[in-house]
């Protein structure tokens, strides 16, 4: 379990948990059936409301679901979900959905045999603390019914509204459910980050570190501010050489590094926006001109900001 300063400067990282483009399907099949789903960058999650079901992700194993049990598979691997193992399975792009609201699907396989009923969500989020904690949880955490697992007590509690809301199709359940998805992953993410096993290098290491974390959180909180190893080196209470080695060694980058991915995954979250131009951009995430900003920002995302914005923006960094 991390220590005390750890689960601080979690949650001053993670105060704010940025959650987009939350889209479900409310999923009835009969046996026979099995679904594949393509690798995406949204968290996928699956929610069993009735009967039952098994999941293959990336190591092959097929895990089974009971009612009331969920999955989240963090990083929206590839996957089938079926009736029993080993089934042949259709891609999820193939079944015949009805649209019963913006970013709310129906699916129907009809059958002769038992009945399954799930809910499935694909949940986008940004920022670059959010996704290097994800980085380090694993590919799919499962979650059972009442299990003692989840140190979240208000996580059941959520799992049943959300199933309620699929049983009883009331008005406004769109919305409801969208808000919901928002808080149970956002609630699993921090119940793992809260009991995770202790790292010996990486960014959850860095957060553990009474010293490194001071660094870490400064720079997430004002990425646009005139950081140097020298000022970040003061923020922890270190020389200058001993911050730049200890931090370059537990991150896995350096400093420098560190501050200008963090930089370009504001200007990302700024450009997607649309709210202001690429000058008051540059200035606003720590650049001194539009023209370095733009070499640093094509040099890291591999478009100019410009292009980038035409094309849409990236989910990844390169």
């Amino acid at each position: 379990m991390p220590h005390q300063n750890s689960t601080d400067a979690i949650n001053a990282l993670l105060q704010d948990f940025r959650f987009t483009g939350v889209s479900y399907g409310q999923c009835e099949m009969q046996k026979p059936w099995s679904i594949s789903f393509t690798p995406q960058s949204t968290a996928r999650l699956h929610l069993v409301v009735e009967g039952e079901a098994w999941l293959k992700s990336g190591d092959g194993a097929w895990d089974h679901l009971a009612k009331g049990d969920l999955a989240l598979l963090v990083r929206g691997p590839e996957h089938i979900l079926a009736d029993r193992p080993n089934r042949p399975s259709t891609p999820i792009e193939e079944l015949a959905g009805s649209e019963i609201a913006p970013t709310v699907f129906e699916f129907a396989i009809p059958g002769r045999g038992k009945r399954t009923v799930m809910t499935c969500c694909s949940v986008a989020y940004h920022g670059p603390a959010l996704k290097s904690l994800t980085a380090l949880m694993p590919e799919s955490i499962i979650v059972r019914a009442g299990s003692n697992d989840i140190s979240d007590p208000l996580l059941f509690p959520l799992l049943d509204a959300m199933a309620n809301e699929i049983r009883e199709k009331r008005m406004g359940s769109a919305t409801m459910l969208t808000r919901l998805a928002d808080l149970v992953v956002g609630r699993i993410i921090r119940s793992w980050a809260e009991t995770a096993p202790a790292y010996s290098n990486g960014w959850l290491a860095a957060l553990n570190d009474r010293r490194l974390s001071k660094a870490l959180i400064a720079m997430h909180k004002n990425p646009g501010d005139d950081w140097s190893a020298q000022t970040l080196a003061r923020q922890s209470g270190m020389s200058k050489s001993a911050f730049y080695e200890r931090f370059t060694a537990t991150v896995g980058q350096t400093p420098s590094k560190y501050l200008a991915m963090l930089r370009m995954s504001a200007a990302i979250e700024i450009l997607r926006s649309g709210k202001t131009n690429i000058n008051t951009l540059a200035f606003k995430v720590g650049y001194k001109s539009e023209a370095s900003f733009s070499r640093a920002f094509k040099r890291l995302v591999g478009h100019a900001p410009g292009a980038a914005r035409r094309k849409g923006m990236p989910e990844e960094l390169q």
